[in-house]
C-alpha cells in the first residue's frame, strides 16, 4: 500500500510504501514521522555530531578534575573545532548556503558548556534563517 505524506521536516510530498500485512493501527503515527530522504540524513548526521560534541564536553568536565586544566581545555577546544566544523558542513550543505563556521562557535560551547543543545540550535536557526529552503543541493 502506498500514502502520500509530508515530510515532518520541509513539507515535501514524501510516498510511503507500506506492506499489506502492516497493522494500520498506529499508521497515523507513523504518518506523522514521515521524512524525506535529504532532511532523514541531515538529521541523523546532525544528531550524531551534537552527541560527539556533548561527549567531547562531559569527558573533558570528567578530566578536569584530575588532570591539568590547560591541557584539557586545549584538546577539547580542538575536538569542539573538528565536530564544529563537521556540524557547520553539514547544515550549511542542508539548507545550500555556503560552509559557514567561525571560532566563535566553539566559544560559545566552551563558555555554554550546560548549554550546548541551545547553542547548537541557534547556530541552525540562524543558517535556515539566511537560507531560501531545505535541502536546495538536492534538488
Amino acid at each position: 500500500m502506498n500514502i502520500q505524506a509530508h515530510c515532518k521536516f520541509c513539507g515535501r510530498q514524501v510516498n510511503l510504501a507500506i506492506d499489506d500485512g502492516f497493522d494500520t493501527e498506529n499508521l497515523n503515527k507513523w504518518v506523522a514521522m514521515a521524512a524525506c530522504n535529504p532532511c532523514a540524513d541531515a538529521r541523523m548526521v546532525l544528531l550524531a555530531t551534537e552527541d560527539k560534541i556533548r561527549g567531547a564536553i562531559m569527558g573533558s568536565a570528567t578530566a578536569l578534575r584530575l588532570d591539568d586544566r590547560g591541557a584539557i581545555e586545549t584538546q577539547l577546544r580542538e575536538k569542539l573545532t573538528r565536530h564544529t566544523k563537521a556540524l557547520a558542513h553539514v547544515v550549511c550543505r542542508y539548507y545550500g548556503q555556503p560552509s559557514i563556521w567561525d571560532v566563535d562557535f566553539v566559544n560559545q560551547l566552551m563558555e555554554n558548556q550546560d548549554r550546548t543543545k541551545t547553542v547548537i540550535r541557534t547556530y541552525c536557526e540562524m543558517i535556515r534563517r539566511q537560507a531560501k529552503s531545505p535541502h536546495q543541493v538536492f534538488k
